[in-house]
């Protein structure tokens, strides 16, 4: 009886485990999409002003810290393939998979085009990242804390069912 009661205890926080990290991961992915504009806006501002090349803007963006770091630690990895390959290959890092695709688009346009046409892709995709954003938030308050309740509800269901 003992071995059944702990069963249905790691039953119910098993659950809640699986709630909680959903909860979690996408809380991740709104963080990353959100430093993702940030460090877009950066390269947009970077270009327009100074006209910085990209290696060195992606290189500055590799040493920052946050969840985006290893996205363009990567880009840097694979730059002597070129930058269209390195940014289609670092942006299996990103967690959500629009704002990757997204990302993966930009790497067809920069270094390619004159800078005017990379600034309106770069606001372009900014603006599907913001869009993104705001979507990924609400369905965060929607459905993170059913999804707890839910996932918690089928380890007490699953419980029972054990005793």
């Amino acid at each position: 009886m003992l071995l059944k009661l702990f069963g249905s205890v790691l039953l119910v926080a098993a659950g809640i485990f699986a709630g909680t990290s959903y909860a979690g991961w996408k809380r991740r992915a709104i963080a990353q999409v959100a430093q993702l504009c940030t460090a877009l806006r950066f390269i947009r501002a970077r270009i327009a002003m100074l006209r910085t090349p990209l290696p060195d803007l992606i290189a500055a963006l590799a040493r920052e810290k946050g969840l985006c770091a290893p996205v363009f630690e990567e880009v840097c990895k694979h730059l002597e393939q070129g930058l269209e390959t390195a940014v289609q290959q670092a942006s299996v890092r990103i967690e959500d998979l629009q704002a990757r695709q997204i990302f993966y688009r930009l790497g067809v346009v920069l270094g390619r085009y004159e800078a005017d046409e990379e600034l309106r892709q770069l606001d372009a995709a900014v603006s599907e990242l913001e869009t993104r954003m705001a979507w990924l938030h609400e369905e965060y308050r929607g459905k993170a804390p059913l999804v707890r309740r839910l996932t918690a509800a089928a380890g007490i269901c699953l419980a029972i069912l054990l005793i």
